[in-house]
């Protein structure tokens, strides 16, 4: 569990990034962070201890479907409970599993893309090349 701690980040709306991959994670870390207060969890059970510490500056969670150390569901369905009002974005390449379905079709999180992971790395990838490209 980690958080861009600073004076200024603390005006930042903030947003929790759960996702077990470090690159994937750095990389929307990476992404975000010059607007945003981030905060990051590597499993499910970061991602609740952030939210018990954090959870009233965290304004949005974006978040792996299939997290260590958690039911994805009842991951869900305990932000839900903490903040009702919490957006959700889920990333995702499983497509058609039924808890999946029922989070979405009761509105309590928005799919990013069914093809986010591959895509993810790719963009990656290129962002490092450009990055040590520009910044050497």
């Amino acid at each position: 569990m980690e958080s861009n701690n600073t004076p200024q980040s603390k005006s930042k709306k903030g947003i929790l990034i759960a996702e077990d991959e470090a690159p994937i994670r750095n990389f929307l870390t990476d992404l975000l962070i010059n607007n945003y207060q981030i905060f990051v969890a590597s499993d499910g059970l970061e991602v609740k201890n952030c939210f018990r510490y954090f959870g009233n500056r965290i304004n949005l969670v974006i978040t792996d479907w299939q997290l260590p150390n958690t039911d994805e569901e009842e991951l869900v369905f305990w932000l839900r409970k903490q903040n009702e009002s919490l957006p959700i974005l889920l990333i995702t390449g499983h497509e058609g599993k039924s808890n999946l379905e029922r989070l979405l079709s009761l509105e309590l999180v928005r799919k990013v893309s069914s093809r986010f992971k591959s895509f993810k790395k790719n963009t990656y990838h290129s962002y490092l090349h450009h990055r040590n490209t520009c910044f050497g």
